[in-house]
């Protein structure tokens, strides 16, 4: 069918998006998708003539059962240990 989603259409692409996905982390967003997705390799493969386009990307998010999560740890999701972050307490914060 013309409205037939590559994901539905070819399981093998379908198990190496959940693969790329989990080796992101925890924290995946529908961009990391429309990225890989973009690849010169998965593009051949899905036949896909165009980039992805992002609110298709939270479709397919949907539909391979990804879903928005409220996190009650917040500020140290994944900040906390970002270079930028350690080096400022190990160098300014700590010495200080």
């Amino acid at each position: 069918m013309w409205n037939e989603a590559v994901i539905d259409k070819h399981p093998e692409i379908t198990q190496e998006i959940h693969a790329h996905l989990q080796s992101i982390g925890k924290f995946v967003k529908a961009m990391d998708l429309v990225n890989f997705m973009d690849t010169l390799e998965m593009r051949e493969r899905s036949g896909l003539k165009k980039r992805l386009d992002l609110v298709t990307a939270q479709q397919w998010m949907k539909k391979l059962n990804y879903h928005w999560d409220y996190d009650p740890k917040g500020q140290y999701v994944d900040g906390h240990e970002q270079e930028d972050v350690v080096e400022y307490r190990q160098n300014v914060f700590l010495p200080h």
